[in-house]
């Protein structure tokens, strides 16, 4: 190694971009919003990143935290990424190391990585440190090319019928109380979704923040089902300004409202939206086993890619399983077996 590991400052938001643009150019991403994120951070959530340098060049970046969606002050989340030209060389290493000596000040009790399935070093790099494989979320890709939004008109039929009207967050503007009814929908139904934790709701302002002020926001394909003044359902995508890409952040319908087509109506609409506005394709992920999501998105002609897997590592097991037992499903918000719909985490 002939650079050196130092913590990450605000005038490496743009470097840091271009960097993750360059290993995963399949998923855009931009300064803005990376910046955007970090600024909208539950305070409670701890967060730290380092880049490494070389030659004043970042190539490689790590970073470690506290989830939002599963929040315990004990359970971190880390990721490292190494340019390709620059991987064997201990630079990975070095930053995991780093990580693990400022994780291991904070006494934690489990970890949490990530990495494609086709990423085989990746998944040898955690496997070696002792991380399992705790998830798969399946990756799927829909060409809007091929999508005819005119072969789901009797889905859409079908919710009319029962009185449920889909409306965009554009069209839904001015309700003064947008954002509280969205954000009570989004924490409910995510509650219910596939993950590896227990599901923590969102401080409502950060959550407001986040999304809603978002230059990702994408306003005619943020679609909600309403069954009166009820909102019931959402389902939205999001625009990371590449005009070529959108990704799916969630869908989702309250449980006493589901196995009626809204999700599948939801869909259609904003990917009927999507295809008129000229973009290329969306993506979206589904945990392997929720069945419902990957049947509606088969159906639409979503087609599988490589998919995401989460690794855990735990340090204390017994502290995991006390957590775990006052989380019982009658505790909990909803189930982590659920087949509600579908989120970026």
């Amino acid at each position: 190694m002939r650079g050196l590991i130092r913590a990450f400052t605000e005038r490496d938001y743009g470097a840091i971009a271009a960097l993750e643009n360059r290993i995963s150019p399949e998923y855009p991403e931009t300064e803005e919003n990376i910046r955007h994120c970090d600024l909208t951070r539950e305070a409670k959530c701890h967060f730290e990143r380092w880049v490494y340098e070389e030659s004043g060049e970042i190539i490689a970046q790590a970073y470690c935290g506290n989830s939002e969606h599963s929040y315990h002050p004990r359970r971190f989340y880390l990721y490292v990424e190494v340019l390709q030209s620059a991987r064997r060389a201990g630079i990975g290493t070095a930053l995991y190391e780093k990580v693990m000596t400022e994780i291991g000040r904070r006494d934690p009790i489990q970890l949490e990585s990530f990495t494609r399935e086709d990423r085989q070093p990746a998944i040898d790099f955690l496997t070696s440190r002792g991380f399992k494989r705790a998830m798969r979320e399946q990756e799927s890709r829909l060409d809007l090319k091929t999508f005819a939004p005119e072969t789901f008109r009797a889905d859409l039929e079908r919710v009319e019928r029962e009185g449920i009207v889909i409306r965009s967050y554009r069209e839904l503007w001015g309700d003064p109380d947008l954002h509280r009814k969205l954000y009570d929908l989004t924490m409910e139904v995510s509650a219910d979704m596939p993950s590896t934790n227990e599901h923590t709701d969102r401080d409502f302002e950060s959550y407001r923040e986040r999304v809603f002020e978002s230059s990702h926001l994408y306003p005619e394909v943020y679609m909600v089902a309403l069954a009166g003044d009820e909102m019931i359902g959402v389902s939205s995508l999001n625009n990371p300004g590449d005009g070529v890409n959108l990704f799916t952040t969630i869908t989702g319908v309250r449980s006493r409202a589901r196995k009626r087509g809204i999700a599948t109506a939801l869909k259609v609409m904003s990917l009927r939206v999507a295809k008129q506005a000229k973009f290329a394709q969306v993506i979206t992920w589904n945990e392997e086993n929720n069945k419902g999501m990957l049947g509606i998105n088969k159906r639409l002609g979503f087609r599988y890619s490589p998919a995401w897997i989460t690794f855990q590592n735990v340090i204390d097991a017994k502290a995991v399983e006390r957590i775990n037992e006052e989380d019982t499903p009658e505790n909990q918000q909803g189930s982590p077996q659920g087949d509600s719909g579908e989120m970026r985490r």
